[in-house]
Order: structure tokens, then C-alpha cells, then sequence
């Protein structure tokens, strides 16, 4: 099996591009509009593309999207001290679940990625550690990658991420769905909705859903901008990233947008993404001003209503981490995983293995202590 490596996605060959749109093509979080968009807008500075392309006879089984250095915005271990080159996985803060791009043959793909794996540990053979992370632990190709790396000749961690909060929904609409929720959550519920007729009556509200080829993409995404640059976020880091991936999903037909406008002009959005087995929530956004009228819950609300109703949608998650807010809209959680490759024959491998094994003995000593202090410090 031979292995190529690229330094961005336009330097990839002709049949490995149309093969990787192909390859790619289900799942839009892991495709290449959005690593087009990623490498483009999202790469930190001084970072660089280098993907791994593994094909049999010029006929591609596995695309290993990488950057280097490893990436810290969104990685666990974004306050651990590097020694040497290292790689990770293409992904951000902005990233809800990576995925390498793979053949249907699982036997292939797993080649593949052992390939790519042994290439990067024996031929360039200066990477000190490499961090996979933002994985679902349930993919077919998870364990494939632990096996790939290890057989490579790295020390191999699997580590807890972030929470994903999700729902699965068995009704065709949201007021059976909640009906089976606790008394405590109907009653919420039934708050947000005095709240959205309080707005409709005060203020003229009216939600709009984005997820037809006939909706107007520039008002979605202008209205996404107002509100984000009116909410309690942070700017992104890249302004241009969201509004770009608003519209190459639109154009993919997987855009789910959700805006609430009063007062006739919009004040809370809901960007959701149209996936394999249901949808992602990407964004929520409102405007402060706005806090006390729970105009962020409201658009939740009627964004979720339409996902059930209007497209059938049976299981809803909320991408990265586990805000307080989520779990009364998503009860369920899993996690997300990291997959982190030390190679203790590179001196930076090492000291990272030595500096993970000394954490995790912390983490122990403290689960097991606290337990005790716990009823002296009481007393």
C-alpha cells in the first residue's frame, strides 16, 4: 500500500479529491467543504496542513487530515508543555466530531489508517506525539486507529474529551415527545411558550426556518452575524469561518437554521446541521438585551419543533461540551474521545508519556482522597 502526503487540500490529485468528495459526502462535519473551510479560516498561526492519503494501486482507501504543530484551541492538552514536532487531527474549538475519510471496505480502511500510521511513525520518524481528538468512540474505524498506532510503535492513550448532550425523539411531533419529560421540564417548556406568545404579541415575533434550496442564504447568514455580534460571545477567533460553513452546508442542502426575529429584526439564531441518524446543533446565538425574555430558549424551542415535524429528525445532539442549559433540551450524554499518540523513541514522545502517566496518577490519588477528607473537612 503506498502512501502520499499533501500540504492542503488543493494540492491533492484530481482522483483523490473526486474520491474523497464521494467518500465524504454523508457526513458534511467531516467532508471536504468543511476541511476546505477549516485549512482556509481555522488553522492557528504558524500551523499547517499535511494530509495523508494511503491508496492500492492508485485507487484511494483512507485520507488522514492532519496539521502541524498540534493544535491547541479545543485539545485537552492545550496547557501541557511540547517538546519536538508534533501532529493533530484537522480540528478546532470549532470542531464537534473528526473523522478520517475512508472506503466502504472496513478491512480496506483499516489498512489504510495502518499505513498512513506506520508511514508517519517509520518514514518521517520525527513526530514526538500526535493527538487525535473530538472522536465518536462508536465508529467503526475507532478501534482501527488505536490498533494502527500501536502497531506503529506509539504509546497509545484513549482519553475522555468533551460531553456530547443528545435526544432521541419518538413521536412525529415535540408536544408528545415532552409529555414523557419530568413535571419540572413540562413546566419549563411551558414557560418558553407563554414567552414566545408574549413575544408574538408585544413584539411581533415570528420564527423563520432555513433548510430549503428556496431560502434566502444571504438573510440566514446575515441575521447569524447581527445577533452573534450582539450576544455575550467572544468574537471568533476567525469571523469569516461560520458564514462561510452557513453556506457551503446550505448549498449541500444540510443547513437547519433557525431564526427568531422581533421588533423586525432578528435577536436569537439556532444553526443546526443535517448529519447521518439526525442533526447537530452548531451555534446558538441571541441578543443580550434580550436574556430576560428567553429569546435563545424560545429559538431552541421552535427550531426543535420543526426538526421533529417538518423533517422527521429523531435524535438531536448539541455538539461540544455540557453547558448547564443543555441538559434540560438534550438529557442524554456521551463522550466524545481522544486518541494521543506518544512515540517514546522521540525525547518529546517521552517527557509527553512520562507527563500523561503523571497526571493520571494524580487524578487517582485525588478520586481516592477527597472521599476521605471529605467528612473531617465537615465536621
Amino acid at each position: 500500500m503506498n502512501v502520499s502526503v499533501y500540504e492542503g487540500i488543493d494540492t491533492l490529485p484530481a482522483r483523490v479529491l473526486a474520491w474523497a468528495e464521494a467518500a465524504g459526502s454523508p457526513d458534511f462535519l467531516s467532508g471536504l467543504a468543511w476541511l476546505r473551510a477549516f485549512f482556509a479560516l481555522e488553522l492557528e498561526t504558524d500551523a499547517r496542513p499535511r494530509l495523508y492519503c494511503a491508496d492500492v494501486d492508485g485507487e484511494p482507501v483512507a485520507l488522514l487530515p492532519m496539521q502541524t504543530p498540534a493544535a491547541r484551541a479545543g485539545s485537552a492538552f492545550r496547557h501541557r508543555r511540547r517538546f519536538g514536532p508534533t501532529l493533530s487531527a484537522a480540528t478546532s474549538f470549532q470542531t464537534c466530531t473528526f473523522s478520517p475519510i475512508l472506503c466502504a471496505d472496513a478491512a480496506r480502511a483499516a489498512e489504510g489508517l495502518r499505513a498512513c500510521l506506520d508511514h508517519i511513525a517509520r518514514r518521517e520518524r520525527h513526530w514526538s506525539w500526535i493527538d487525535f481528538n473530538a472522536l465518536d468512540p462508536d465508529a467503526p474505524w475507532f478501534g482501527a486507529l488505536i490498533a494502527a498506532a500501536r502497531a506503529a510503535g506509539y504509546a497509545v492513550r484513549a482519553y475522555p474529551h468533551f460531553p456530547n448532550r443528545f435526544e432521541r425523539y419518538a413521536h412525529a411531533d415535540l408536544a408528545s415527545c415532552l409529555a414523557e419529560r419530568a413535571p419540572e421540564d413540562r413546566k419549563q417548556f411551558q414557560n418558553y411558550e407563554r414567552k414566545w406568545r408574549k413575544l408574538q404579541r408585544e413584539s411581533g415575533a415570528v420564527f423563520r426556518f432555513v433548510g430549503s434550496p428556496a431560502d434566502d442564504i444571504d438573510r440566514a447568514v446575515g441575521a447569524y452575524e447581527a445577533v452573534h455580534a450582539r450576544s455575550w460571545k467572544a468574537p471568533d477567533r476567525s469571523p469569516e469561518f461560520v458564514p462561510r460553513i452557513l453556506r457551503e452546508a446550505f448549498a449541500a442542502g444540510v443547513l437547519r437554521m433557525g431564526i427568531l426575529e422581533a421588533e423586525g429584526r432578528p435577536v436569537a439564531v439556532e444553526v443546526g446541521i443535517a448529519r447521518p441518524g439526525g442533526v447537530t446543533m452548531l451555534k446558538t446565538a441571541y441578543d443580550e438585551a434580550l436574556r430576560e425574555r428567553s429569546v435563545g430558549a424560545v429559538v431552541i424551542l421552535r427550531t426543535i419543533e420543526q426538526l421533529i415535524a417538518g423533517d422527521g429528525v429523531r435524535e438531536i445532539d448539541f455538539g461540544r461540551d455540557d453547558e448547564p442549559y443543555k441538559r434540560l433540551w438534550m438529557p442524554q450524554c456521551r463522550l466524545r474521545q481522544g486518541v494521543a499518540a506518544f512515540d517514546p523513541r522521540q525525547p518529546g514522545g517521552l517527557y509527553g508519556l512520562l507527563a500523561e502517566a503523571s497526571d493520571t496518577a494524580l487524578r487517582w490519588t485525588k478520586a481516592r482522597v477527597r472521599p476521605i477528607l471529605r467528612p473531617v473537612a465537615t465536621k
